[in-house]
């Protein structure tokens, strides 16, 4: 097996091309088209690659974020008992955006405690485009339509080809949002 070696690339860069590539394994299992591993052993039968993703967010305002995807259709999930005093409803919030997509949406402080990196400013800087596939046209509209009423922007043109749908969404806080919608035909 080929491994491709990344340490020389700085932190936000890693960041980004593993978010771009867990983004895009989530819009391949929710259309149910994800990858097949085979072992390393002789054996050929093959096993799912991944299963989930999980994304930790940082935002100004946790409540206001948490608002937001809820708009766009997120539903909000209880984090459960911790005995972390810090994960609380000011610095944390947890939405889940589909059975195999989670999103934590931790306060920009609270977020710094897990990383000695600077966290970069997403109205200035693009770390990453999460990007959600649909299961048509309309639900990228509608989507979108959401999200624009809730306070977000577009951020990019629509994007329409033969077999691939577009809208770009910017969330409160300058993150950048991907609505998608492949044809399989």
């Amino acid at each position: 097996m080929r491994h491709v070696r990344m340490s020389r690339a700085s932190a936000p860069t890693r960041v980004a091309v593993l978010a771009t590539f867990f983004a895009i394994l989530a819009t391949m299992v929710a259309c149910g088209s994800a990858p097949t591993v085979a072992p390393e052993s002789s054996s050929s039968s093959p096993q799912p690659a991944m299963k989930s993703l999980y994304v930790n967010i940082p935002v100004a305002d946790v409540a206001r974020a948490k608002d937001f995807y809820i708009k766009l259709g997120a539903t909000a999930k209880n984090l459960g008992a911790s005995n972390d005093p810090q994960l609380t409803e000011k610095n944390t919030a947890y939405v889940v955006w589909a059975k195999n997509i989670e999103i934590l949406l931790l306060s920009r402080d609270f977020f710094q405690t897990a990383t000695h990196k600077r966290i970069s400013d997403p109205t200035t800087t693009a770390r990453v485009v999460l990007a959600f596939s649909a299961t048509s046209r309309d639900e990228v509209d509608a989507t979108m339509k959401a999200g624009l009423a809730a306070g977000g922007s577009e951020w990019n043109a629509v994007e329409d080809q033969e077999h691939m749908y577009a809208r770009y969404l910017q969330d409160l806080d300058g993150n950048l949002l991907e609505f998608i919608y492949l044809d399989g035909s």
